[in-house]
């Protein structure tokens, strides 16, 4: 005899799913946006039912959270959305935390060859920070933002300046980069320190 589970143990989605078709439906998946990336569901504004729609329509079966698929949906949306629909993905779905590497910071040399940690790079629109706190959504432009998982769980994000994309973009590879004053790419500092204590940057041979 075989007993089988009820689909909310199935699925675990942490909702009831008895009664709204599994999830699948538009009404549901714009109840799951709203949920999952409040600000990107009230800057999508009268978009957000067709965006929904074409979400439900091109969304593929796969064992992946709600926000990254849509994240995969990221590069057919236009720019400032697009980009805040993507970090307000990767804020909610943040890298592994990597302990060893936030235990080590300390122990860094920061004028030594780095390298990327446990991190994820996203294309922001500019002032993303008050986005997020319920301002103005700007169209002014772009910038970099780090996001890893701090030691407590949460995500944390880290405006790049132009020198730490760029010895980002040098780090891609895998190989080692010196990002010190004498180094293959000047970052300041402060900055650098700043994100060596992140983990967005650890040692090259960790």
């Amino acid at each position: 005899e075989w007993e089988l589970p009820a689909p909310d143990d199935v699925f675990a989605v942490g909702y009831s799913t008895e009664k709204c078709g599994f999830g699948l439906r538009p009404s549901d998946l714009d109840a799951a946006l709203r949920s999952a990336l409040p600000r990107s569901a009230r800057h999508l504004g009268k978009g957000r039912a067709a965006f929904v729609e074409a979400f439900a329509a091109g969304d593929r079966w796969q064992r992946l959270p709600f926000v990254r698929r849509l994240r995969a949906a990221v590069p057919e949306i236009p720019r400032p959305i697009g980009a805040l629909i993507a970090l307000e993905a990767a804020l909610a779905d943040p890298p592994p935390v990597d302990l060893v590497a936030l235990t080590l910071s300390g122990d860094v040399d920061p004028e030594g060859p780095l390298t990327l940690g446990c991190v994820e790079l996203v294309e922001s629109p500019l002032d993303w920070d008050r986005t997020l706190g319920g301002g103005p959504l700007s169209s002014r432009g772009m910038a970099m933002v780090a996001v890893v998982r701090g030691a407590d769980g949460s995500a944390v994000a880290v405006e790049l300046s132009s020198a730490a994309v760029a010895a980002c973009a040098a780090m891609a590879g895998g190989a080692g980069v010196t990002v010190g004053g004498r180094g293959e790419v000047a970052v300041p500092t402060e900055e650098r320190a700043a994100l060596i204590a992140a983990g967005i940057w650890v040692v090259a041979d960790h």
